[in-house]
């Protein structure tokens, strides 16, 4: 089970806590740059808190699946297209085998996540996958993905809400991106369509809206944090 590289975007790189405990030998922290949105991102497809993520900066790579896998992409929206169908992000998507997905610009934001169900399957180094481009530690040699890369992925048991399924298909509810895009124009909200004007998360929300830029990160992480164990406590797991 594994991903071909046909073009690798601008700069991805797989990426997950990182590596913390060893600045004093000298060996820097790497990891993910949006700790929420990787941690969701292997909530939606069902994974542990710890998997290897695709973190892409700025513009996408093009991927193709060797396999069944179920992917979910989140952090900033980005534009992707699975056999030309346009899949939407904050959610768990089905790509048959030999899907080739492509990812285009991030349109809001910097970095995005693209997490597939078993995880990436990898060499731990200091007991992280992340990949440090600096010191050239990590999977791949410590580089981003290139053209003609294979990067393998975990086997898992297939998610029991697409068993079955051969079309590339997404599910119809998401988590509701809006604490990464805009904390102003909007409450806070974990999934689509739930919050009213009068409910306490909308009191909550403008709470947030006047709080510091630390104390809506604070927010945003425990949120994530939230959805991410109900999400795994959840039978589809």
């Amino acid at each position: 089970m594994s991903i071909e590289v046909i073009k690798p975007g601008l700069l991805t790189s797989l990426q997950d806590a990182g590596r913390r405990g060893h600045a004093a030998l000298g060996v820097g922290r790497a990891g993910a740059m949006d700790d929420s949105a990787w941690r969701l991102a292997n909530a939606l497809v069902g994974n542990h808190a710890g998997e290897a993520a695709l973190e892409i900066t700025l513009a996408g790579p093009t991927l193709r699946f060797q396999s069944d896998a179920v992917i979910a992409l989140t952090g900033g929206i980005i534009e992707a297209r699975a056999n030309g169908q346009p899949l939407p992000p904050w959610t768990s998507c089905f790509l048959p085998a030999d899907t080739v997905l492509r990812l285009g610009v991030v349109r809001h934001g910097c970095r995005s996540y693209l997490a597939v169900r078993g995880g990436f399957d990898s060499g731990t180094v200091l007991g992280s996958r992340s990949t440090d481009l600096h010191a050239r530690i990590g999977p791949l040699e410590g580089r981003a993905i290139q053209a003609r890369d294979v990067i393998p992925f975990g086997k898992r048991s297939s998610a029991c809400w697409f068993r079955g399924n051969k079309q590339v298909q997404a599910l119809r509810w998401g988590l509701d991106p809006q604490p990464w895009l805009d904390y102003e124009q909007a409450p806070l909200a974990l999934m689509r369509g739930i919050t009213t004007r009068h409910s306490t998360r909308h009191r909550e929300a403008h709470c947030l809206r006047n709080a510091s830029s630390s104390a809506r990160t604070a927010t945003a992480r425990e949120a994530a944090w939230k959805a991410h164990r109900y999400l795994c406590a959840s039978p589809w797991n």
